[in-house]
């Protein structure tokens, strides 16, 4: 299988061919960690996966700056690197109940991502997402929804961790029956994925406090 990089075959970059797919294991292996301990309130662990994903992100940065092919792709890529790192902060903060580091974290994290509007289109939709939980988790479920009217249809549908806090925030605001269903998609969504493996029993839970 060619893969390429910036469109150029990674065949073309034996350093890259044989390093990232290592990597990106590892990211993946920490990434599952960090979602294991952070949703278990394991905060000490959760730290710990953080600190080597990060590590990992950036052996990965000193290898991609490397091959760069121009200082233009170099700066998206300390960009993109810095803005990973930021996003799994945020996440971790609102885990663990500090709203305010996480908002101080995301008011820093909106100008980075437009920046890289011009070559991804796509670049706000960790922002709406991350502002929409914050939000929820901050007492203000209009804002969460808000926030969330921010994505597509196709985004949220994809997404069944944001769709759970979506439906949260309209049960907050008395939407009762609007969220019962959303509930119920995501209690019977068995595609096996991190986020149903961490909503599916909780949207069987509120269904069960809603009969």
């Amino acid at each position: 299988m060619n893969f390429t990089l910036f469109g150029t075959k990674l065949t073309e970059f034996p350093l890259l061919e044989r390093v990232l797919p290592i990597e990106r294991t590892a990211l993946r292996c920490e990434f599952n960690k960090f979602l294991a301990f952070g949703h278990s309130q394991k905060e000490e662990e959760t730290i710990l996966s953080m600190n080597k994903m990060n590590d990992l992100v950036d052996a990965r940065l000193k290898i991609r700056i490397e091959n760069a092919m121009n200082d233009d792709e170099k700066e998206r890529r300390v960009i993109s690197s810095k803005k990973e790192k930021m996003g799994i902060d945020i996440w971790y903060n609102i885990l663990f109940g500090k709203y305010e580091e996480a908002r101080t974290l995301l008011s820093e994290f909106k100008p980075i991502s437009e920046s890289q509007l011009s070559s991804n289109p796509n670049s706000m939709i960790e922002y709406h997402k991350f502002s929409g939980y914050l939000n929820l988790m901050e007492g203000d479920p209009e804002e969460s929804i808000k926030s969330y009217a921010n994505l597509s249809k196709e985004v949220m549908g994809n997404d069944s961790y944001h769709v759970y806090f979506l439906a949260l925030a309209k049960k907050a605001l008395g939407e009762v029956e609007e969220s019962n269903l959303i509930f119920s998609e995501l209690a019977n969504d068995n595609f096996a994925t991190w986020q149903n493996a961490i909503v599916k029993n909780l949207a069987k839970s509120q269904i069960k406090l809603n009969i």
